[in-house]
């Protein structure tokens, strides 16, 4: 009895980083050669121990053809659940973005004042270490004004 063919989505999430890197061979030979390449991944073992090998060069050929690997754009197309951002992900992006608009509302209103002030105008050390841009534009802005 034939097996199932192996999910796209998996296959896609297995080669990734392989057909990532540039050429991206077009012939089932070539494909093959890549594939046993990442055989060593445990997405890849995975793969192998449920499908066979060509079976998954067979996907890996009808995705490569699609140009899923080669654009970001086709691949959220043919598997937006792998691009989705999960709500975790997106409450600590918002606090990390309203922290950034209030430090920049800080620091605008500093230079606003005619300078820094050591009382709260830069933002503190660990959120300099974490956004070293923010400390830099804030610094630029700084330097910009009394010059």
């Amino acid at each position: 009895m034939a097996k199932n063919p192996p999910d796209e989505r998996l296959v896609y999430l297995a080669l990734r980083h392989e057909f990532l890197k540039g050429d991206a061979p077009s012939k089932l030979k070539k494909i093959k050669e890549r594939v046993l390449k990442q055989g060593e991944s445990s997405e890849m073992k995975a793969l192998i121990q449920e499908h066979n090998i060509d079976s998954i060069c067979q996907v890996a050929k009808r995705l490569l053809d699609g140009r899923v690997y080669h654009s970001t754009i086709q691949a959220k197309i043919r598997f937006p659940e792998v691009f989705e951002v999960s709500p975790a992900q997106s409450a600590e992006r918002n606090a990390s973005e309203a922290e950034a608009a209030r430090c920049e509302a800080d620091a605008l209103k500093d230079v606003k004042r005619g300078g820094l002030e050591q009382s709260g105008a830069l933002c503190t050390t660990s959120q300099a270490r974490q956004e070293p841009g923010k400390l830099a534009t804030r610094l630029f802005a700084y330097h910009s004004a009394i010059l």
